[in-house]
């Protein structure tokens, strides 16, 4: 009798707990389309990027924030690398033409 009683106290708390993480938790939503066709001969990607983005979120997003890097990886002078070295990582900027 003794444990059905605690149980029966402890049974609010872990519900509440549950209802709790469960109202919390929520995943933003990203859907992507690209179209690119590469010309052969000039070796030139063209292309069309389409996003949509559904907040889920409780809260309302005022920005979203894109970093676009036309030819990020085409040397170590690129925007791209100097972000990456102002946020102190030199992997990309020490690395071998080859890898890039």
């Amino acid at each position: 009798m003794k444990y059905l009683l605690f149980a029966l106290l402890l049974l609010p708390f872990h519900l509440l707990a549950q209802n709790t993480k469960n109202d919390n938790y929520w995943q933003q939503e990203v859907n992507t389309q690209i179209e690119v066709t590469l010309n052969d001969e000039t070796h030139f990607l063209h292309g069309f990027i389409s996003m949509e983005y559904i907040n889920h979120s409780p809260d309302t997003l005022h920005y979203i924030y894109f970093h676009l890097y036309p030819n990020a990886y085409q040397n170590d002078r690129t925007a791209f690398n100097r972000q990456a070295v102002e946020n102190k990582s030199t992997k990309f900027y020490f690395s071998p033409e080859s890898d890039r």
